[in-house]
């Protein structure tokens, strides 16, 4: 242990002396431990080859890495812009290229609304303003940072003009030699980029993969922060979490299953040494000196220490703010991740008529489940990490299951259908459901009460179809009927005559 460490081992520690950033990713004034060579090997790429794609997969600590490493050592030599973002929502009515309009955004500052640029009509219209932009800063060398650049692709994957016409502009700004670019995205997406290449110089062939955190990294990067607050963290420790850590159920043919040894994930490594953390700071407060083997123990299910961690914040906020905890999941699951599975913005926050929004809001801003950004007059939030989605999604169904029963779920797996007749309540689960709705308003929420009216609809609409159809048998047995006995009219008249004539 270091000598800082030492001198500062008898002091209180609580929950908000956290050094360990939990579900969201470090910021420029965090310390990242285990990726100085990757920053420095990043850092020589960049400057060496000026436009470069870094690529990871989800949890890998990309937008990390930029803001916590590369920013402050590139801003040495460069005016550097970003992390620029391509999901800003443009203003209502606009037909501004929207990724455009996001990142001009983010280069302004706030400081002023972005033109409205005719992409469709000047090529160079990007490039032109932001000539512009940069003699009025006077900015010589000028590097952009575009992260989570997947979102190109996956925000309107049929939006492949706009996607074309934005990479278009980029590219035509990124022939001046005087700008660097660096583009971070997910590696599942990559592909998405080929039908655009052609458009940005170089074609983005220098590329640079983030990887996950080998055993070495992740025992530094949980150790260091707490020996920086004065709390050991024994060597025994950081084996046994990285050694839970780094383990994976492989399934094999036959529904067999072997444990492998993969990388960890810096994500959960930061939300399980956060969980640590505050637990022992609430029970032991000015005893907390230590970290040892025994208080790491059982924290190598990431899902479950992400879930429970979400619980935990969401709580909290519901007492703090007295806004229904139903209310918050709700808007977390129908509001910030789409039915497809993604992050997702809103302006909306949780609709309640009771409770104080602004406390909800700071408390889960404090506790890193969102973020926000100002766009104009307005308020955005989000996600503040892709390792959210999955474990909030599987503790909102645990919870409403055993709260209110299996309608929720049921809702939300309709929604993600894209709303599929066959998964409507038919029934007594319809009448069931119809009583739950009836009786818990507002835990219900809007999403329920559209799936149960659209539930009552079908069942409406099939009692109809049902009465039609019998309707028309019962015409057709009515009509074959009158055909046999005018059928058979017939034949005792053709043989009342045969005998007459006889």
């Amino acid at each position: 242990m270091t000598t800082r460490g030492l001198g500062t081992l008898g002091r209180a520690h609580k929950a908000s002396d956290n050094p360990y950033v939990g579900p969201r990713a470090f910021r420029r004034n965090n310390t990242l431990f285990g990726r100085e060579r990757e920053a420095q090997d990043l850092e020589t790429l960049f400057i060496a080859e000026r436009i470069v794609l870094l690529h990871a997969p989800s949890g890998a600590g990309k937008t990390s890495l930029i803001q916590a490493k590369l920013i402050p050592s590139l801003e040495q030599e460069f005016k550097v812009s970003g992390p620029l973002r391509v999901n800003a929502v443009p203003p209502q009515g606009s037909r501004v290229n929207p990724y455009l309009h996001s990142v001009m955004r983010g280069l302004a500052k706030g400081r002023h609304a972005p033109p409205a640029l005719d992409t469709d009509a000047d090529r160079g219209a990007f490039h032109a303003w932001l000539t512009e932009l940069e003699q009025l800063n006077d900015i010589t060398d000028h590097v952009l940072i575009f992260d989570q650049f997947e979102e190109l692709i996956v925000l309107d994957p049929t939006d492949r003009a706009g996607q074309r016409a934005f990479c278009r502009q980029v590219g035509r700004a990124l022939a001046a030699h005087h700008r660097w670019a660096l583009f971070s995205m997910r590696e599942d997406y990559m592909g998405g980029l080929d039908r655009y290449l052609e458009l940005i110089p170089t074609q983005l062939r220098v590329r640079y993969r983030l990887d996950f955190l080998d055993r070495d990294a992740a025992k530094e990067a949980a150790r260091q922060p707490a020996e920086r607050r004065g709390v050991e963290f024994t060597a025994e420790a950081a084996d046994v979490l990285v050694h839970d850590l780094v383990r994976r159920r492989i399934e094999r043919p036959g529904r067999h299953y072997e444990e492998k040894e993969w990388f960890v994930e810096p994500v959960q490594l930061q939300v399980v040494c956060h969980t640590v953390w505050a637990r022992l700071a609430e029970e032991r407060g000015r005893a907390f000196t230590r970290i040892g083997r025994e208080d790491v123990e059982g924290y190598n299910d990431f899902q479950v220490a992400l879930g429970s961690y979400f619980a935990n914040v969401v709580r909290e906020a519901a007492q703090r703010s007295r806004v229904p905890e139903s209310v918050i999941r709700r808007w977390f699951e129908e509001q910030l991740i789409t039915a497809r599975g993604f992050r997702s913005q809103t302006f909306e926050p949780p609709s309640h008529n009771g409770g104080n929004k602004d406390r909800l809001l700071s408390t889960l801003e404090r506790r890193y489940l969102i973020r926000g950004d100002h766009v104009g007059d307005k308020h955005w939030y989000e996600l503040s990490h892709d390792g959210l989605v999955e474990p909030i999604r599987e503790d909102n169904r645990r919870w409403f299951r055993e709260q209110a029963g299996p309608w929720m779920e049921f809702a939300w797996d309709w929604r993600a259908a894209d709303k599929d007749r066959g998964l409507l309540l038919r029934g007594e689960a319809l009448r069931e459901a119809t009583r739950w709705v009836a009786e818990h308003p507002v835990d219900a929420g809007e999403l329920v009460r559209e799936y149960v009216d659209a539930s009552h609809e079908a069942a409406t609409n099939e009692k109809l179809r049902r009465r039609v159809t019998a309707r028309e048998l019962l015409l057709a047995r009515v009509s074959t009927l009158a055909f046999l006995l005018a059928v058979i009219a017939v034949l005792e008249f053709v043989y009342i005559v045969y005998l007459w004539n006889r």
